[in-house]
């Protein structure tokens, strides 16, 4: 397994500012850099545990909409 805190990713570098939250669109967009980092490290199998929980964080999500 490599260290990927060598590396720069667009999703270090989108959460260097916690105190920003992200907008419209951006969370899915590093989730998806985070599933393609996860599936290259993990194989399949660890690809559908992740996807397990994206579907859990998305219904969070959406309940978080609704919620204000």
């Amino acid at each position: 397994m490599t260290n990927q805190s060598e590396t720069s990713t667009p999703v270090e570098t989108a959460s260097s500012s916690p105190s920003t939250k992200p907008v419209e669109g951006e969370l899915p967009a590093r989730l998806l850099a985070c599933q393609e980092l996860i599936e290259a490290e993990a194989g399949p199998e660890g690809a559908k545990e992740l996807g397990k929980i994206l579907d859990h964080l998305d219904q969070i999500l959406a309940e978080a909409k609704y919620d204000g």
